[in-house]
């Protein structure tokens, strides 16, 4: 501690008898010491800090410019492609309107749908004229079926999906979902349409 002191003192000393001139030098070379040193320790760490910043900005940037080039090419390519044709459906005969049934019955069974009952409907002939034209009336006949089955509301969907996009043309008239008290299954009452060929 002693050593510090007389340190200090011949520290003193020697500041005394430098010049005015020699005092404002070091003065000087202290305040700029000083200035470089906050330079470094608070501005330079925040322009380090900022162009970090920017460089993960650049770098996502990059990366939705790449994915939007990668969709443009997809998009480009997609229209270039000829569109698809839709899957043309089949007429059935009036010989054929049992094996329409089993394939209802098999689908309805891969979905867990309980056919209760599944026949055609009383009104058929209200669909032969309603909505067809003179020549469509010569070829085809509109045959409306019903359906009442147990089902729940995820397997119905799947059941009328696959239905509707049968090779045969079958289409969803009407459709009346009676929710059951107990369990998940529900009642449900299908009106179907298809077009049988004389």
């Amino acid at each position: 501690m002693i050593n510090l002191i007389h340190q200090s003192r011949n520290l003193i000393k020697t500041w005394n008898t430098l010049e005015l001139d020699s005092k404002k030098v070091i003065l000087i070379a202290l305040v700029c010491a000083v200035i470089i040193y906050l330079d470094f320790a608070f501005l330079i760490k925040m322009q380090f800090q900022a162009v970090g910043n920017i460089n993960t900005k650049i770098i996502t940037l990059k990366k939705d410019m790449d994915n939007l080039n990668k969709n443009l090419v997809l998009m480009q390519q997609s229209q270039n492609k000829p569109t698809t044709i839709k899957k043309i459906k089949k007429m059935i005969s009036e010989g054929q309107i049992p094996l329409l049934f089993q394939k209802i019955s098999d689908i309805a069974n891969k979905y867990n749908v309980k056919i209760q009952e599944l026949k055609p409907a009383k009104d058929t002939k209200e669909a032969k004229t309603k909505g067809s034209t003179p020549a469509q009336k010569s070829d085809l006949n509109a045959t409306l079926l019903t359906l009442n089955a147990l089902s729940g509301y995820h397997e119905l969907g799947g059941f009328l999906s696959e239905l509707e996009n049968a090779d045969e043309f079958i289409a969803v008239e009407n459709l009346k979902i009676i929710p059951q008290k107990e369990g998940f299954k529900h009642s449900v009452k299908i009106l179907l349409k298809t077009y049988v060929s004389k």
